[in-house]
């Protein structure tokens, strides 16, 4: 029996059993590359949703700090103008009883000089008499 063509069945045998183990482990590289992309990927996106959702976190809070402070501000607004309002209705009563004291203060000078023109008169009467 001729061992050649064993041989060479079985150089056969091993060299498509190594080119199917080598075809194997590219296949397995390429698959576990594929996988460490994608991976990363995955990585990148999740970072990307962390960072989106901590800047949207932060956005609401700028709007809720936004939202706070524009009550504040109405607040002290409807406050000044409800002190501004007190202080119209002071002003106006101050003005009225100022024409008031005015008017009393023309009434007390012209009763004045009557009382003078009285007590003149009384004067001259006592004289007289």
């Amino acid at each position: 029996m001729d061992y050649s063509l064993f041989y060479g069945i079985g150089g056969a045998l091993i060299g498509v059993g190594v080119g199917w183990l080598i075809a194997g482990a590219r296949q397995h590289l390429a698959q576990e590359a594929e996988r460490v992309s994608l991976d990363q990927g995955l990585q990148a996106t999740r970072q990307a949703l962390a960072d989106e959702q901590h800047s949207r976190r932060q956005a609401e809070l700028a709007t809720r700090e936004g939202q706070r402070e524009q009550r504040d501000m109405f607040g002290r607004l409807a406050a000044a103008e409800e002190r501004l309002t007190s202080l119209a209705h002071f002003r106006q009563e101050c003005e009225q009883l100022n024409q008031e004291l005015r008017a009393q203060r023309e009434i007390n000078s012209s009763q004045g000089a009557e009382l003078r023109e009285v007590a003149i008169r009384l004067e001259e009467t006592r004289l007289a008499a």
